[in-house]
């Protein structure tokens, strides 16, 4: 949701942002847990919503994908417009 919310006015922007957002580190999450619990199951609860999380993100990202056509498409557009923006800069 902080992703979403802070992603600015560009659509794409905030769907990439969000899902970012919603998948970020696990592993740190983990060695806190195991460094200053005493209690194993914290780390299992830090592994359940991880699994948790990671269901709701893969079906959101590819529900975002079909609404744009897909994730190639997305990317070779944004790599042609990047490199003509920088073909006129050279010019």
């Amino acid at each position: 949701m902080t992703g979403w919310l802070l992603g600015g006015g560009d659509r794409g922007i905030r769907e990439v942002l969000a899902l970012g957002t919603g998948s970020r580190n696990v592993a740190a999450a983990l060695l806190v847990g195991a460094q200053n619990f005493q209690d194993g199951r914290v780390n299992v609860m830090v592994i359940v919503s991880a699994v948790v999380g990671l269901g709701i993100l893969l079906p959101t990202a590819r529900a975002l994908g079909k609404r744009v056509g897909g994730a190639t498409g997305v990317v070779s557009s944004a790599a042609t417009e990047r490199k003509h923006s920088i073909k006129e800069k050279l010019v």
